[in-house]
């Protein structure tokens, strides 16, 4: 029974070298006779049908398992002798391709059989340096069928020309961090969903829409419905309930004068003619007049705080409370924060992982780390967030709130830029890749296991984001990413993440020159700007940008550094 099963698993699981089948059509069309043979411990019959299932008709198959009492193999070199005898052949009348360089290799070739070492499709993988070795060393120490899977359809992949002959970056990324964190994510919220007794689970757009598609794809037994959220969408209606603690994220610090006016715009709200424009170049007094405005705040909201809770209700009410999750990809979970005091509920959620200060219930769900635990993983993963999020980005427009219709709700949306239009280009080839890593997964789900897919995602992302290669850190690092609510500028995502492995050796001991010649010679405020200014051009540079803040933050600390950045964009 279990020899059966196999033979059903690799009739299913494995595929044809492309090489390997050129040969044998060239074979075919020279009139030759074609042969396998096997080392292995299934039988020549049971190897023919998986032959013939992948297109191989061969003339004759021989394996060792059939000759295992008279101890004959190719790891001996006696397999070679013995087909000869068989078919009554010199060994100089036969070629022999094979991927293992002793059996197939050396062993022939002392056998006097004329042998082509035919590198398997896993080692071409191993060897292709355009694929980051330190993700490959992860999966392979790994050594478990989840990993195993990844590597195989990786190679399979590769050697069928998916990445293109330049490689696309955007595509691997997608097919291998994202596939695999993808397929991390769902199994691990459908066993939690199951266990928990989840009959429905909300995905949070714009997220939730590849979510969803991913869950479809994939083939779940928990039903996910997607529904209108925005960060935007979630807080402001909570300023009409003077719910003061969303202020910072609806308006996050900006260098220079804020004027109320300018940023009720940037969040798509009107200032009503009775209300004072303020503006102040002090960020803490701008927050305290805010917070001064009270119940001003409700004719600045209007109905939108009503219609979002109504709609919410409309989509939820259904189901009681402790049947349904909230899903997004995580981190602070503002949103859900604000949809349980819209709701006066407490929500169950789903979410990659949430940070030390991030809002908590105990209905909440991390795959990867919870509240900053543990604290290496989130450390890790933290420092790039931009590259997990790119993982479930859409590139459908944000929604800003929903209005009553006669049709019911109807969103009203952000209106797209140029560089909003930049970034979906690479979106949605991260999210072809990912999709189509479902597709080639999803036929052996029944097999996989949820904590071994974590820890495989973990691995992967964590490997990227700590070791990317030149050519990944140079691409991925050069896509457009905002973080705040609202029209925004948008920055590359090498301005949050800066992984030790971009900055090649020579720069950093010259950084680490420029910080012991600041130590050391007490430099001038006069030199200090020079210095500034050169650190200033740097820091919007994705390559330069580590050396460039390692060339200032002695000077003038991390927060500083932050600032002066988006005081040199904002003038560029």
């Amino acid at each position: 029974f279990g020899v059966d099963m196999e033979v059903s698993e690799e009739e299913d699981l494995l595929f044809p070298h492309p090489f390997g089948m050129l040969i044998y059509k060239i074979a075919k069309k020279l009139g030759l006779k074609t042969i396998a043979i096997s080392d292995m411990y299934l039988s020549s019959e049971q190897i023919k049908k998986i032959l013939i299932k992948n297109g191989f008709y061969l003339d004759h198959v021989f394996s060792s398992s059939d000759w295992r009492k008279e101890d004959i193999g190719k790891y001996n070199g006696k397999s070679f002798v013995k087909v000869c005898r068989e078919l009554n052949v010199f060994p100089e009348e036969i070629i022999h391709f094979g991927d293992n360089i002793q059996s197939d290799f050396i062993n022939a070739n002392e056998k006097g059989v004329a042998s082509i070492h035919l590198p398997s499709a896993m080692e071409e993988l191993m060897q292709d340096d355009r694929i980051n070795p330190t993700v490959k060393s992860a999966l392979k120490n790994m050594d478990t069928l989840e990993s195993s899977l990844l590597l195989g359809n990786l190679s399979r992949r590769l050697k069928e020309g998916y990445f293109g002959v330049g490689y696309n970056v955007a595509r691997a990324f997608g097919y291998i961090q994202g596939g695999l964190t993808a397929v991390a994510f769902l199994s691990f919220m459908e066993e939690e969903a199951l266990a928990n007794g989840k009959k429905a689970l909300f995905c949070l757009t714009r997220d939730g829409f590849t979510i969803k598609q991913a869950a479809e794809i994939f083939g779940t037994s928990i039903d996910f419905r997607v529904i209108w959220s925005s960060r935007r969408m979630c807080l402001v209606p909570l300023l009409a309930k003077n719910a003061f603690w969303v202020l910072p994220s609806l308006f996050p610090y900006r260098s220079g004068v804020l004027r109320l006016s300018e940023e009720l715009k940037r969040l798509h709200l009107a200032l009503p003619e009775d209300v004072e424009d303020f503006e102040s170049d002090n960020y803490h007094d701008f927050l305290k007049y805010l917070e001064s405005m009270g119940s001003k705040w409700r004719e600045i909201i209007g109905s939108e705080a009503n219609s979002y809770r109504d709609y919410l209700r409309s989509e939820m009410d259904q189901y009681e409370d402790e049947d349904i999750a909230l899903v997004d990809v995580g981190w602070g979970l503002t949103s859900h924060k604000a949809i349980d005091q819209l709701l006066g509920s407490c929500l169950s959620g789903f979410y990659l992982g949430t940070h030390d200060k991030a809002y908590n219930n105990d209905r909440i769900k991390n795959l990867f780390f919870s509240y900053g635990e543990p604290k290496k993983i989130c450390t890790a993963l933290m420092s790039a967030v931009e590259i997990l999020e790119l993982i479930f980005s859409d590139a459908s427009p944000s929604a800003v709130r929903v209005s009553r219709s006669k049709f019911g709700f109807e969103p009203e949306f952000e209106k797209r830029d140029s560089s909003d239009l930049s970034r979906d280009i690479f979106v949605r080839e991260v999210r072809a890749g990912m999709l189509d890593f479902l597709k080639d997964i999803a036929p052996y789900r029944s097999i996989l296991k949820a904590d071994a897919l974590k820890d495989a995602a973990e691995a992967v992302c964590i490997a990227l984001i700590e070791n990317p290669t030149a050519q990944e850190y140079s691409f991925l690092g050069n896509i457009p990413h905002v973080r705040e609510v609202g029209k925004s500028q948008f920055y590359p995502i090498s301005y949050w993440w800066n992984p030790q492995s971009n900055a090649d050796q020579e720069e950093i001991e010259k950084s680490l020159e420029v910080e012991s010649l600041v130590e050391e010679k007490h430099l001038s405020q006069e030199s200090k700007l020079d210095f500034v200014a050169e650190g200033a051009k740097n820091i919007q540079r994705s390559w330069h940008n580590r050396i460039a803040r390692s060339i200032l933050t002695p000077i003038f600390g991390h927060s500083r550094i932050n600032k002066l950045s988006d005081f040199v964009y904002d003038r560029n």
